[in-house]
């Protein structure tokens, strides 16, 4: 009679997924009005606003990672050496800073919003 080897694996039924496994992040649909242009300026750096579009229900943080990756192409400033932690957003109108965990919404961005981009030494 021929037997498996013991570290051959039978062909048993695979344990259920856990939780984990089966939760999945579903995308939201796409909402156009929650597409607004900020217009983003840094002072210090250029003398010009760009535009960009932000989804409202994204975060500060990752609309700070979005202005990181896209800064070469916007004006050609070097970034190689800024993070995400140096960088700090503001709404031009109020002063206030808006915060990483914020979301856009929260922070009353809407359309045309101006955003002052600084960066910390």
């Amino acid at each position: 009679m021929l037997s498996m080897p013991s570290n051959h694996k039978s062909l048993e039924e695979p344990p259920a997924p856990s939780d984990k496994q089966t939760s999945q992040v579903i995308p939201k649909p796409y909402d156009p009005s929650r597409i607004v242009t900020v217009s983003l300026k840094a002072h210090k750096y250029w003398k010009d606003r760009f535009p960009m579009e932000a989804d409202l229900d994204d975060t500060v943080l990752k609309l700070k990672k979005f202005i990181l990756a896209s800064m070469k192409v916007l004006a050609g400033f070097e970034m190689e050496h800024v993070t995400v932690d140096r960088m700090v957003l503001h709404s031009h109108s109020t002063r206030v800073e808006l915060l990483d965990h914020q979301l856009l919404r929260d922070c009353n961005v809407s359309e045309n919003h101006e955003i002052d981009l600084s960066i910390k030494e």
